[in-house]
């Protein structure tokens, strides 16, 4: 998966060939803790499919590229705010970021999908009445739960981080979560307390951003 996605990339060199390059290092922002997108290993690198894509787009063209990982809201900040030149961060490409961000084609098609832990199980939205259903902030399944959140009558919780949703689920303090389906089968294969019951809901697929009409003098 990871070649085809790298390959695929590789043809969306025109978002950076329009741009000139003058700086020592292009700054790129990325999530946190996102696997298997970019998370921190065991030997406390930052590895993943957004990680090997950069490297690889850096290889190729010889650039410098220094990629830093504040988190998803911190890292759309930077780039609104010029602090970094683009975003990498398994984000969906929306009409709204579309005004702010110059987005690539896309390079993975995501769904989003209910998990409970091991011990639970929900089936259906239905099942969440009166329930609160944690997600991380500013994601497609934040918008999505925000759609349905009234027809199905449940809470809705967010959090700065996967992790955190994560810890608060198994705490007891929410009952569910929902975040991009192959992060949740990624933290199950690593043997995280997590179950999916449901069928996943295609809600986008992911780019790479620069700030709109910047120059990105990179």
């Amino acid at each position: 998966m990871k070649k085809k996605i790298i390959a695929f990339l590789l043809a969306l060199l025109p978002l950076f060939a329009t741009t000139n390059i003058h700086a020592d290092a292009i700054k790129v922002v990325s999530d946190t803790a996102y696997a298997p997108f970019e998370f921190k290993d065991s030997d406390q690198t930052y590895k993943g499919i957004d990680v090997d894509i950069i490297n690889k787009v850096a290889e190729l063209k010889s650039w410098n590229i220094n990629m830093t990982f504040p988190g998803f809201d911190a890292a759309v900040n930077a780039v609104q705010s010029g602090q970094a030149d683009a975003i990498m961060a398994g984000m969906t490409k929306t009409k709204d970021r579309e005004k702010v961000f110059t987005m690539s084609d896309t390079y993975y098609d995501t769904k989003v999908v209910i998990a409970t832990t091991k011990t639970n199980t929900i089936s259906s939205y239905s099942q969440l009445k009166e329930k609160t259903v944690g997600v991380k902030n500013g994601t497609a399944s934040q918008r999505f739960l925000e759609k349905i959140k009234d027809k199905y009558k449940f809470n809705l919780k967010t959090f700065d981080t996967t992790d955190l949703t994560y810890n608060s689920l198994n705490s007891g303090s929410i009952d569910a979560m929902m975040d991009d389906q192959p992060v949740i089968e990624y933290a199950i294969k690593q043997g995280q307390n997590l179950k999916i019951s449901m069928k996943g809901e295609a809600v986008g697929s992911f780019a790479f951003g620069v700030k709109k009409e910047a120059s990105m003098n990179i």
